[in-house]
């Protein structure tokens, strides 16, 4: 399990990656009116995949946390923070479907994955201080 707790843990750096592509090309299209093109789905479905991949992972080792019995600091905030990112994520996804208009597809996935990638930073700090604040104790 530390394999997956590792990639698990580097993957975020995808996730930020992925998410940051996203939001700069989303915030392109929705300043400077453009067609939305394939590439630009793509590129947002690229980031949900991402997010879905880490969220795999992550209740993979919730789980087996759980039935290891291994105490955990912050463990069920974690689970539901990475849900809530994973909900955010989907939603972006289906809302430029539903869009009409080019420039509403930008807004709306834009929108979406900007609240996503808050919920994303607020998740690693509060899971990165808890680590930290767990191993200064022990």
């Amino acid at each position: 399990m530390n394999f997956l707790m590792q990639a698990h843990s580097g993957w975020r750096y995808v996730v930020i990656a992925a998410c940051a592509v996203a939001l700069v090309n989303l915030l392109s299209g929705a300043l400077k009116p453009r067609v939305w093109r394939r590439a630009d789905g793509v590129m947002t479905l690229a980031f949900v995949i991402v997010v879905d991949l880490q969220t795999l992972m992550g209740l993979v080792l919730w789980i087996w946390r759980q039935l290891a019995d291994v105490p955990q600091r912050a463990s069920w905030e974690h689970l539901i923070t990475m849900f809530v990112v994973l909900a955010l994520a989907h939603s972006a996804v289906k809302q430029t479907k539903r869009a009409e208009l080019d420039r509403d597809k930008f807004k709306q996935a834009f929108g979406w994955l900007l609240i996503a990638s808050i919920v994303i930073g607020v998740g690693i700090w509060r899971i990165t201080t808890a680590t930290m604040g767990s191993s200064a104790a022990g």
